[in-house]
C-alpha cells in the first residue's frame, strides 16, 4: 500500500502524540517536515487510513489499524479498546492497560449475540470500538458481529 507523504506525517504526528509502551511494537516513521501536525489532525488520519485499508482490504466493516495507531486512538480517548480473547488469556498472558475483555465465544448466535450484549454496555453505537486478540481471527470475527449490529 503506497500512502502520500502527507499521510505519513499525520500518522507520525498521532504516534507522536501517544504515550510510548514498552509492550507495543516500535515503528519508526521518517518525514521531511520540521514541524508535526496537531495530535487532533494526526488522529483524523489514523481514521482515514483505516478507512482505506477496509476498502483495500474489502472489511465488511470500519476499517483496520496498527497495534501502534491503535495505541494513539486508546490513549487519546478517541476509542474503546475490547479484547476478545478468553478470561484466562485477557488475565494470564496479559492485557493492554484499559482494555475490556468480551470473549468471542462463535459464529453462531447465541454466542454472537451475547458478544453483542456485552458490547452494548461498554461501549456505544458511535464510538469507534478496537477489537483485539492473539491472531486477528477472533477479532475479526467479533468485528464482523459487531459492524452488523451498528457498531462503528
Amino acid at each position: 500500500m503506497h500512502m502520500p507523504q502527507s499521510s505519513l506525517q499525520a500518522v507520525a504526528g498521532a504516534l507522536a502524540c501517544a504515550e510510548p509502551s514498552r509492550t507495543l511494537p516500535i515503528m519508526t516513521i521518517l518525514t521531511a517536515t520540521a514541524t508535526a501536525p496537531s495530535c487532533e489532525t494526526a488522529i483524523d488520519a489514523i481514521f482515514d487510513l483505516a478507512e482505506t485499508r477496509r476498502i483495500e482490504l474489502e472489511l465488511p466493516y470500519t476499517g483496520a489499524v496498527t497495534p501502534r495507531e491503535a495505541w494513539a486512538l486508546v490513549s487519546r480517548q478517541r476509542a474503546k479498546l475490547v479484547d476478545v480473547r478468553t478470561p484466562a488469556e485477557f488475565k494470564f498472558v496479559g492485557s493492554v492497560p484499559g482494555s475490556v475483555n468480551i470473549e468471542w465465544r462463535g459464529n453462531d448466535i447465541l454466542p454472537s449475540a451475547m458478544f453483542v450484549s456485552a458490547l452494548r454496555q461498554v461501549a456505544r453505537l458511535d464510538q469507534p470500538v478496537l477489537r483485539l486478540c492473539r491472531s486477528a481471527v477472533r477479532s475479526h470475527a467479533a468485528s464482523r458481529a459487531a459492524a452488523a449490529a451498528g457498531f462503528t
